[in-house]
């Protein structure tokens, strides 16, 4: 068919951290998600792939689409160990 599953699991990646929904990574070419939303940093996303989309990902996200990369960079790690330590 040549057709490649995306998940954008913005909403629901909180449940699939902590195990109460089925996570998309094992059916799923891409995931998707964004950090403010379960780690309560700054707007940033992230996206997960095959090892094999890995040219077609970075040409297209960095740098033609990437807009304040260094604040989202930062903000990550930030935002992981204020999640881990509530």
């Amino acid at each position: 068919m040549g057709a490649y599953l995306l998940n954008d699991m913005a909403h629901i990646s909180g449940l699939v951290a902590a195990k109460e929904c089925n996570s998309p990574f094992e059916h799923c070419d891409i995931v998707t998600s964004t950090t403010h939303k379960s780690l309560r940093g700054p707007r940033a996303g992230v996206i997960f792939y095959r090892k094999k989309f890995e040219a077609a990902v970075n040409f297209a996200v960095f740098p033609c689409l990437q807009v304040r990369m260094w604040l989202a960079v930062h903000a990550v790690p930030k935002g992981t160990r204020r999640t881990h330590s509530t």
